[in-house]
């Protein structure tokens, strides 16, 4: 990888990072004010600064939305309703006399077993918890956002190639330059009219790759309240928690 930091007014420092295994261009704001451009290797440090600079209000606003919600510490304990699409789990904790630790989802509850010596805050079996979970929510999305994008491509005429479900920290998905999607799992713990915003917003990238006003412009006609919508989707985060 190759790095440059380079002064950009009203944000600060922002580190371009090249990298061979990078397709597209790509903005990371972290909680922790760091703003980093991921470039495909032969893309030059002008196009990654010019990226930054078309995006420049929608990192201010990123950053203006951590400053004000600052991340807290949470974690999975007895009670904790965990929501998604089709279901609502509610984490419970049951206690074994052996040593395994066993977890089950009878109806809309996730069930922990658990040695009696052993504690659900644990770090090791919130890791557990979690991968468990972000496992519920990937046999979800593969469910339904590759059959609602391709409804949503039909009614609107767009061409795609192919859906593809990840699990990102950062982003609710993208669009390849190859005509592929990219939607991330998190989506099903949105209200149905956010995944639908979001879908359309990278199918629109399929005939528009930045974001430009004509891209503002058409994701306004398919959606009124496109701003307010796109304002409101600040409120969630592709994660669990938001440390």
């Amino acid at each position: 990888m190759k790095e440059k930091w380079i002064s950009v007014e009203g944000i600060g420092q922002v580190k371009l990072v090249k990298n061979k295994r990078s397709k597209q261009l790509r903005i990371t704001v972290k909680p922790s004010g760091e703003v980093r451009v991921s470039m495909p290797w032969y893309t030059t440090y002008e196009s990654g600064i010019s990226f930054v600079m078309n995006r420049k209000e929608w990192i201010l606003d990123t950053l203006a939305h951590y400053q004000n919600h600052p991340p807290r510490q949470n974690s999975f304990q007895p009670g904790v309703l965990f929501q998604t699409r089709y279901k609502t789990y509610e984490l419970a904790v049951s206690k074994r006399t052996d040593n395994q630790l066993i977890i089950s989802f009878p109806e809309k509850r996730c069930i922990l077993e658990l040695p009696e010596n052993r504690s659900p805050k644990k770090p090791a079996l919130q890791q557990t918890i979690i991968k468990v979970l972000t496992e519920q929510l990937r046999k979800e999305a593969k469910q339904y956002l590759p059959k609602r994008t391709r409804e949503l491509a039909e009614q609107l005429n767009f061409r795609y190639k192919q859906v593809f479900i990840k699990n990102n920290k950062s982003n609710w998905g993208s669009c390849s330059s190859l005509g592929n999607i990219n939607l991330n799992l998190h989506l099903m713990r949105l209200p149905d009219p956010f995944i639908d915003f979001v879908i359309v917003h990278e199918l629109l990238h399929t005939v528009i790759p930045n974001h430009g006003q004509e891209f503002k412009a058409a994701m306004q006609r398919f959606f009124p309240k496109a701003k307010m919508m796109e304002k409101e989707l600040k409120k969630y985060h592709p994660r669990f928690f938001t440390n």
